[in-house]
């Protein structure tokens, strides 16, 4: 994930509501993470997923290095359902 913790200037932020934020890194492997809000600078929207940074709660992006997409619930297969990961520690 984006691993600045800096201080954004959104212009809005909205409760994102059973979207997910599939991610698959350059080994195939795909992840799927809950998107807790949908945040807006200008034009530019995105999601932001809750994860932990040590013991501290942070919103964090799709991370640059991997291929990402939004997705809602009804997008997902069973397996990914299954999967969603609800706590992230790095």
């Amino acid at each position: 994930m984006t691993h600045s913790t800096e201080k954004q200037g959104y212009t809005s932020i909205t409760q994102a509501q059973n979207w997910f934020l599939r991610v698959q890194n350059e080994s195939g492997q795909i992840a799927i993470y809950p998107v807790a809000v949908w945040v807006a600078d200008g034009f530019k929207v995105k999601g932001l997923v809750s994860m932990y940074k040590g013991m501290e709660p942070c919103l964090f992006t799709a991370p640059p290095a991997c291929t990402s997409q939004y997705v809602h619930g009804d997008q997902l297969t069973e397996e990914e359902k299954r999967s969603v990961t609800r706590v992230y520690n790095f």
